[in-house]
Formats: structure tokens, C-alpha cells, sequence
């Protein structure tokens, strides 16, 4: 009898350890880098969500982000989707965003590191802000995004699906 009620509660959680985490979010942070002039930009997002929809909606065949981040076919599908998921137009410009590298952290999967080019932000006068992050894979996804410049200006924003555009006017 215990047999078989242990197995009824496995088949019971299956459905449930199956889908993996219902937490559907992402972080991106940027900030202001007074030394180098640019900012510096770092998306967070869960690995396994990443991965799955780099292999379903981009046909991503090469495996962990993280360990084949130096592979150029890798480099070449993480960029395609934060170009097509994530942009920031200074002054109603596009700011052409460098990858950098990749981290596995444990809370949150991967973090992947993006710099802007030089920008002057005495010449700032507003910031646009587009992020589709995973919101292809995951309707029910939530990314946070966080501005910091130079301790003085920040905004935290929330998009969801049906926001995915902000303007962070200065």
C-alpha cells in the first residue's frame, strides 16, 4: 500500500517539476561608468528559459550559454535575440550595445554583460527604453529594469507583455 501511494504522489508532482520554475522574470541593470564613459549593461536571466528559447524560436543547437560564450555561432544567437529583444535609444538615437561575456550565477542563471559606445550624459535629454526579454516564450514574463547615473538618477521600471516601451525622460 505505501508502494503505491508513493507512487501516486510522484505521478501527482510530475506535471508540476516538469514545467521547472513558474517564476518568469529577468533583470536588466544599467549603469554609468564615469571612467569609461559608457554604460555598462547586464541582463539576468534563468538559464534553462534562455536556453530553451534560444533553441526553440532562434534553432539554437550549441548547447550551455555559459561554457560556449567564446564560440562565435553562440556569440552570434545571444546577440541576435537581445538585438531583437532589448534596445536603448539615447536622444531618440539607437546606442549600439558590445557583448562582453557571460557569468553563471546560482540565483539567477546567467548573466550577460553589454557596454554601450561612448556617451556624453551632459547631452542626455531623455532615454527609451525597449524590452521584450523571453516575452516570446513566456506571456506571463516580467523583466525589471533598473537605471543608475552616477548615484544621482535612477528609475526601477516593470515591463510586461503589454509594455515593452518605456520613455525615462532626464
Amino acid at each position: 500500500m505505501k508502494k503505491i501511494l508513493s507512487y501516486l504522489i510522484v505521478l501527482c508532482l510530475m506535471p508540476c517539476m516538469s514545467s521547472a520554475h513558474p517564476l518568469k522574470m529577468a533583470y536588466t541593470s544599467v549603469k554609468y561608468d564615469e571612467v569609461k564613459k559608457v554604460f555598462e549593461i547586464t541582463h539576468r536571466v534563468f538559464q534553462d528559459d534562455f536556453e530553451k528559447t534560444l533553441h526553440d524560436t532562434y534553432r539554437y543547437t550549441g548547447g550551455d550559454v555559459y561554457i560556449n560564450q567564446k564560440n562565435q555561432v553562440t556569440q552570434k544567437f545571444v546577440n541576435e535575440f537581445f538585438q531583437k529583444n532589448f534596445s536603448i535609444m539615447i536622444n531618440k538615437s539607437f546606442t549600439k550595445l558590445k557583448y562582453l561575456k557571460t557569468e553563471q550565477k546560482n540565483q539567477m542563471g546567467i548573466v550577460i554583460y553589454y557596454e554601450t559606445e561612448k556617451v556624453d550624459i551632459s547631452k542626455i535629454t531623455s532615454i527609451q527604453v525597449y524590452n521584450f526579454i523571453m516575452m516570446e516564450s513566456f506571456k506571463e514574463q516580467v523583466n525589471m529594469f533598473h537605471l543608475n547615473i552616477n548615484d544621482e538618477i535612477k528609475r526601477t521600471v516593470k515591463f510586461e507583455i503589454d509594455k515593452t516601451k518605456e520613455n525615462i525622460l532626464l
